[in-house]
């Protein structure tokens, strides 16, 4: 196969590397456009797309003789690089030619990069204490590891809320198992929902969150403890409590070898959902509604 490089200094914009890019893809070749930053790989294959549409707005759509176009960075999780076949040795350019604009990870292959991909954030306590307060409302408050190993209230519970946590205590401690070394903030988020079927206008009755720098990929990592807390929207707890929520697992932060862990768009990356049980549940676990779900627990990814 022929190959040519083509060094361009003077351009300094992505628009002119997109531009150079369209001219250069020949039918059933493969022009490759490599970036420093995914913001800037971003920017050029907004570029060139735009050069290969036809339409306005809404009906914008790629020509019929448009080249293929992919981009390819770190920020993609690893379902959506398990359809980066077109990375492959053998894989054809169609007949109007292939761009793939890419960083730095198209040199170390689409496995490079698969970070909170697998392993384990392992949580001892996952239990919420909801109290009720009558015409006062419905509120929740983190438990605390007592004596005895098991989760417990707090011993004290004021008569007006928001309830307190247990005084000197937090909720949990936690141990992280990931494929990647980096620094991280990891979030637990308490919700009201499904966590089959999560919609963005669940509510969050609670979220805790913990900093770490975890040096060893694949090693399993004593965190910092995780802070104890208390809800402030009864109507959330009264909802979590009633029918039933879920807990979501979420991380933020810079790896060593794949620059951003985030969602794409610099939010947290939500990488496991814990369902709960409503606390019905405790008492007649064969109801339909409590199958699958657990008031606590771990979760792999």
């Amino acid at each position: 196969m022929k190959k040519a490089v083509t060094r361009r200094p003077d351009l300094s914009t992505p628009d002119e590397v997109a531009a150079l890019a369209a001219e250069k893809v020949r039918p059933g070749a493969l022009t490759l456009v490599i970036a420093n930053t995914v913001d800037r790989a971003r920017e050029i294959h907004d570029g060139i797309v735009e050069r290969f549409s036809e339409g306005k707005s809404k009906a914008k759509r790629l020509r019929d003789d448009a080249p293929e176009i992919r981009l390819v960075h770190s920020r993609f999780r690893g379902h959506e690089r398990a359809g980066w076949t077109f990375l492959r040795r053998d894989a054809q350019p169609s007949a109007a030619g292939r761009i793939v604009i890419a960083t730095q990870v198209v040199e170390a292959g689409p496995q490079a990069c698969e970070c909170f991909s697998v392993g384990r954030w392992a949580i001892d306590n996952l239990s919420p204490c909801f109290v009720d307060y009558g015409a006062g409302g419905v509120y929740a408050v983190s438990t605390f590891i007592g004596a005895d190993t098991m989760a417990h209230c707090p011993t004290t519970i004021g008569s007006t809320p928001p309830p307190a946590p247990e005084p000197g205590s937090s909720w949990s401690t936690s141990r992280l198992t990931v494929d990647c070394a980096g620094r991280f903030r990891l979030c637990y988020t308490l919700r009201a929902g499904d966590a089959d079927a999560p919609l963005a206008t669940d509510c969050m009755v609670a979220e805790t969150c913990v900093d770490t720098y975890y040096p060893t990929p694949d090693v399993a990592q004593e965190l910092p403890v995780l802070p104890a807390w208390s809800s402030s929207d009864g109507a959330c707890a009264r909802a979590f409590r009633d029918t039933g929520g879920y807990g979501e697992m979420s991380v933020l932060g810079l790896s060593i070898e794949c620059d951003e862990i985030d969602d794409g768009t610099g939010g947290r990356y939500v990488f496991n959902r814990v369902n709960y049980c409503p606390l019905r549940c405790n008492t007649m676990p064969t109801l339909p509604e409590c199958v699958g779900c657990m008031m606590g627990g771990s979760g792999g990814f």
